[in-house]
């Protein structure tokens, strides 16, 4: 599995697009605080990795190409910023024991 290439892929860029701008709206609407919370989608191939906007960055800032790709161990697979290793392992869970596709 080529991580680079799957996150370049034209459903992954469109999940980081998305997942951008949920959380631009979330800013505008007021509904964050600092650079230490997350929101994170799971790809729909069944491999277990998700998206995670960065640490560091106000949401409203994000870009589609500051979203990072995690995999079930918190692993960064691909994307150009560090994530907040707190984050990476609260979402796996998530994502991986409710079973839920995305986590706010």
């Amino acid at each position: 599995m080529n991580h680079e290439t799957d996150y370049h892929a034209e459903p992954c860029r469109q999940a980081r697009t998305d997942l951008a701008l949920a959380l631009r709206a979330a800013a505008r609407f007021g509904l964050s605080e600092g650079v230490c919370n997350h929101f994170s989608v799971e790809l729909p191939d069944g491999s277990g990795r998700f998206l995670l906007n960065p640490r560091g960055l106000l949401w409203s800032e994000v870009q589609a190409d500051d979203i990072v790709m995690v995999d079930v161990h918190g692993e960064r697979l691909a994307g150009r910023h560090p994530v907040e290793s707190t984050a990476m392992h609260i979402h796996s869970g998530i994502h991986r024991l409710a079973r839920q596709a995305v986590v706010l």
